[in-house]
């Protein structure tokens, strides 16, 4: 404080009138991640930023930029919710003038650019609260996992525990919502459960995660938007509503990164030496279609000084024949995403 540094919230004990001294807990440490969070908030100048000429901003621009991308890798490092949830409020309503100085000087593209990024830190809190971890093996390169839910009562989809997480998610999208829209930035949050079957293993090259289909239908009940299964090989954003589902029946999402030996003759002289996947979800061992497209992100490693701009996701069809589906490299990320509106092989080429 006699620095004049951000003091990150600390949650103490109740107190009444007859605790003693000697009784009381001593406040929690904040960790060396809230620390930090809480000096990116103190270096905020939203005087600064008001004054700011048009080179000052850039520059100003590009600093705070860079502090909320490291603020969004603090956050997955803090366990409670209720923490990241308090630094970020602080961190938005300091630095969402930000947006609003942009678009006056007439940097409408830096302005979508910082409300992304503000929307990023709100999205990582979000995560806290609606990550699903599955356990998996992490010396197999051949991972089957499952979702497991706990015991569920006559009548309900999902058990008490998984169904208060749904509820809770919603809520979290809504107060994320709020503090971006009051002060002043478009809010892009949705309540997406994330389901985590990663191992972090390099070695993966096959994975298959069974989902109940109470579950899925537990989401659209809850007005959850989408869930994305995070695995080794793919993260795969599934749309509520985009499977038609009955209970007692469960879904296959597989994702192989495979080799090309597999191929035919014909598929290797079209795809050459370009990454090949193939994708599935199947309900109780049936293809099933989509309502909706599902969005697909696969790690990709490109060449020294390749065009990224140029990476282009292709469907494999049955005859060999390539038909493009369009895809976009996430620097940030390392991942090629596309939208899928049938799954089967792609590959991913330069």
């Amino acid at each position: 404080q006699d620095a004049g540094g951000y003091i990150p919230p600390i949650t103490t004990p109740d107190e009444d009138e007859t605790t003693k001294p000697e009784d009381k807990e001593e406040p929690e440490e904040p960790s060396a991640e809230e620390k930090e969070i809480g000096d990116i908030i103190a270096d905020i100048d939203a005087e600064a930023i008001d004054a700011a000429s048009a080179e000052e901003l850039d520059k100003l621009t590009e600093s705070l930029y860079a502090d909320l991308e490291r603020a969004v890798e603090l956050i997955e490092g803090i366990e409670s919710p209720e923490v990241v949830l308090e630094l970020a409020k602080t961190l938005i309503e300091k630095s969402a003038a930000m947006v609003g100085k942009l678009e006056e000087a007439g940097k409408v593209p830096a302005a979508d650019e910082f409300t992304d990024a503000l929307n990023a830190i709100a999205q990582a809190v979000l995560k806290k609260v609606a990550t699903f971890r599955v356990e998996v093996d992490e010396e197999e390169t051949v991972i089957e996992a499952e979702v497991k839910l706990g015991d569920v009562e006559e009548g309900e989809l999902v058990d008490a525990g998984t169904r208060q997480m749904l509820k809770d998610i919603v809520l979290m999208a809504q107060e994320l919502t709020s503090i971006l829209e009051n002060n002043g930035v478009e809010s892009r949050i949705e309540p997406v459960l994330h389901i985590d079957a990663c191992s972090g293993s390099d070695g993966v090259t096959n994975v298959d995660l069974s989902i109940p289909s109470e579950l899925m239908m537990a989401l659209e009940e809850e007005g959850i938007a989408s869930v994305t299964v995070m695995t080794d090989v793919a993260v795969i954003n599934i749309p509520s509503g985009s499977i038609e589902l009955e209970k007692g029946k469960d879904l296959l999402v597989h994702a192989e990164k495979l080799d090309k030996e597999q191929l035919s003759d014909d598929i290797k002289k079209v795809v050459g030496d370009n990454p090949i996947y193939d994708f599935s979800i199947t309900v109780n061992g049936e293809n099933i279609e989509f309502g909706k497209s599902i969005q697909v992100a696969v790690p990709y490693t490109p060449a020294e000084n390749a065009d990224t701009e140029k990476i282009t996701v292709f469907y494999i069809g049955k005859d060999g024949v390539l038909e493009n589906v369009i895809g976009v490299y996430d620097e940030k990320t390392g991942m090629v995403i596309f939208e899928a509106e049938h799954f089967s092989q792609y590959a991913i080429k330069l």
